[in-house]
């Protein structure tokens, strides 16, 4: 078999030797999982009650970083579980989500991943640096260009407002979500929930 060069006169395993990923900037990678349930045309939304800084005490999706030898569906698998103690939920990966400032951690992106269940038929439990754990039950106010999300539990309830702009796809138009005003949900966990409404058709 034919050794291929490169334009250095280099084979595979001479770049490889001389290959440093430390010279290229990396983002960490995290997961993130919306489970939504709907009741009587009403849909709710689980959050965790964060254990730990950033955001601590802030509600938040269950979510964390990825491990070296998981893929992101089964880093999302594990990291449902550890802080909701559920398993064996079909998930559907929702999108990446990058903005280069949603953590003041580090350069951090996420891959996020949305469910849908009957509430009543899963039991969560905070566990790992998940302080509590609850439904909350979702308000929309949909505009042409705007978005407020209203989320009520029996703990708490806060809202959400964010900015929409429509973007052509190759499979038709599509929207984003900005957040311009957040009071009570850590990172970017809003634009996350609104995009999953979105997909399944509650914002209109």
């Amino acid at each position: 078999m034919r050794r291929l060069k490169d334009d250095k006169g280099r084979t595979l395993e001479e770049f490889l030797s001389a290959y440093s990923p430390k010279d290229y900037p990396r983002p960490s990678v995290t997961v993130d999982i919306a489970l939504f349930s709907v009741k009587e045309n009403k849909i709710s939304v689980l959050l965790i009650k964060r254990g730990g800084h950033p955001y601590l005490d802030y509600w938040a999706l269950p979510g964390g970083f990825t491990e070296s030898k998981e893929t992101v569906y089964e880093s999302a698998e594990r990291e449902l579980f550890e802080e909701t103690n559920l398993s064996d939920i079909p998930l559907e990966e929702l999108g990446v989500f990058s903005e280069p400032s949603r953590d003041p951690r580090s350069w951090t992106m996420t891959d996020a991943f949305f469910a849908l269940v009957d509430r009543e038929k899963i039991f969560p439990k905070a566990g790992d640096d998940a302080r509590d754990v609850h439904w909350f039950d979702i308000t929309i106010k949909s505009g042409e260009n705007t978005v407020e999300l209203l989320l009520k539990s029996d703990e708490d309830e806060f809202n959400i407002i964010l900015e929409k702009n429509i973007k052509k796809g190759v499979t038709g138009d599509y929207s984003m979500f900005k957040t311009v005003e957040n009071n009570g949900i850590a990172f970017d966990h809003g634009e996350i929930i609104a995009k999953a409404l979105d997909k399944m058709n509650f914002l209109k």
